[in-house]
């Protein structure tokens, strides 16, 4: 029994979107770049396309994406299926570090959403639901049918300068040396190949 609507089997989403590894994990294929530059507001004014677009796919086979940061802001736009996306502000000021979950799908009911903010300078990290995975693991459900496609929009454009993984140094200071408070984020900071979980 399916968990939802995922209208084409995940084989035929890589090969006719023509997906690709992405090193943050998941798959993705970058479908535009906007001609011309701008100076980014995000970067120092230095010189970024005006916007790239890609899809993304997790599934059953690469269901993470690893704790990361973009200096430009990325809209996510859902398609089919669900993931769990984890947020990090900065702390900022007085302020703390600010954590915020939600799950990108279909059922507005459930409270999932069906876009996604994240601005300049968040840490991000996305999953397929541990759930989901265990769902179609116990062959209650379809593994081609489990995943979650979306479109990323990136402004000013994507480019791997203004890319960085969170490491646990930087996690600990994030949450002032407190490792407790670190602690439920680490094995999403771990490299994909240290990691101990589906």
């Amino acid at each position: 029994m399916s968990l939802y609507a995922y209208p084409e089997p995940n084989s035929l989403l890589h090969k006719n979107l023509k997906l690709e590894q992405h090193f943050e994990g998941g798959y993705f294929v970058q479908t535009e770049i906007l001609s011309g530059e701008v100076p980014s507001p995000y970067a120092e004014g230095a010189s970024r396309p005006m916007g790239t677009q890609i899809y993304y796919l997790l599934d059953p086979n690469s269901p993470w994406g690893r704790m990361h940061m973009n200096r430009s802001a990325t809209f996510h736009v859902h398609h089919c299926g669900r993931s769990e996306y984890t947020l990090i502000y900065p702390p900022t000021g007085d302020s703390p570090a600010r954590v915020e979950y939600h799950v990108m799908g279909a059922n507005s009911e459930l409270g999932e959403v069906k876009q996604l903010f994240a601005p300049s300078n968040v840490w991000k990290a996305s999953r397929i639901p541990v759930a989901d995975l265990a769902h179609a693991k116990e062959g209650g459900g379809d593994r081609e049918r489990i995943g979650c496609l979306i479109s990323e929009v990136v402004v000013p454009g994507w480019v791997m300068e203004d890319h960085a993984f969170l490491t646990k140094e930087k996690l600990l200071e994030l949450f002032a040396g407190d490792e407790e408070k670190a602690k439920p984020f680490l094995e999403i900071v771990k490299p994909l190949a240290e990691r101990s979980g589906p």
